[in-house]
């Protein structure tokens, strides 16, 4: 399995390292592609996700990472994440995404599981989270 911190909040741009990333994470789907094998995406603060109004991704790395998503969409089976304490379980139309254009075919894609303890902070509960994905 491989895995790499991925930051792609709105305080700072850490010197173009969300480039590095982005390409990281499409290599990594390359990867999977060739391997047949499909991946499930951990984040603790997912793109999309705001604190009071206050957007927590750098807007310029939106349409790179949804198109990844959309374009690798036969391949990811869920994402999880966390920073909302709350669950919510969100999906995509492959129509309207972010500045995208739209492709010629309708699909659903970007399987968001947002887990209110995936990632606690401090004495914020619960503390864990438990899931099974099967068939």
């Amino acid at each position: 399995m491989n895995s790499m911190y991925m930051a792609f909040d709105d305080k700072s741009d850490h010197n173009g390292e969300q480039d590095v990333q982005l390409k990281w994470l499409e290599d990594q789907f390359n990867q999977a592609r060739a391997d047949g094998r499909k991946v499930i995406i951990l984040d603790h603060i997912y793109a999309g996700c705001r604190y009071k109004a206050a957007k927590l991704w750098h807007d310029k790395y939106n349409n790179p990472y949804f198109q990844l998503l959309r374009d690798n969409h036969d391949l990811v089976v869920i994402e999880v994440g966390g920073h909302d304490h709350f669950a919510d379980l969100r999906f995509h139309s492959s129509k309207g995404v972010a500045e995208l254009n739209d492709p010629s075919s309708l699909f659903n894609f970007h399987n968001l599981f947002v887990s209110p303890g995936m990632t606690p902070y401090g004495d914020s509960n619960p503390g864990v989270s438990m899931f099974e994905i099967n068939d």
